[in-house]
């Protein structure tokens, strides 16, 4: 949401509003199908012309996952322009693909998490990068194996 905009509280603020996010977005496919099914979606290649959308008032609001929308928020240029409304529209998790067969590199990464996760590094980074958009970030995910 622009900074000057407090209007939006909730998902159902959204209907017939004009709400952005990147093409095929799973964020704003749920907004729409699930919370706010009368918002006017309008679909951008890119979340940098969302956020232009948003800044030049041709869109009301933009959806895309938290760690995109903080970032952006956070960014010197954008600061106090932008504001997020923290809802949570959706679940979605990050991951980090390695090739099949990578064992050496996969435990290297998940040693490098732990780490960062126990001597609070993860924590400083998200409060360095997304702390000046005012996001809650969580902590990190328990590390994983699919085969």
């Amino acid at each position: 949401m622009r900074a000057d905009d407090a209007s939006v509280t909730s998902a159902t603020d959204l209907n017939s509003r004009k709400l952005c996010s990147t093409t095929g977005s799973t964020s704003a496919q749920n907004v729409k199908r699930r919370l706010a099914p009368r918002a006017d979606l309008r679909e951008f290649r890119t979340i940098t012309e969302c956020l232009t959308g948003l800044e030049n008032k041709a869109v009301d609001a933009m959806t895309n996952d938290d760690a995109n929308l903080a970032g952006f928020t956070a960014q010197p240029q954008h600061r106090g322009k932008f504001r997020l409304v923290g809802l949570r529209l959706s679940d979605e998790r990050y991951g980090i693909g390695i090739r099949k067969g990578r064992a050496g590199l996969r435990r290297k990464v998940n040693e490098a998490l732990a780490r960062m996760t126990r001597d609070g590094s993860w924590r400083r980074f998200a409060e360095r990068h997304f702390g000046p958009a005012g996001y809650r970030y969580e902590p990190p995910p328990p590390i994983t194996e699919t085969g």
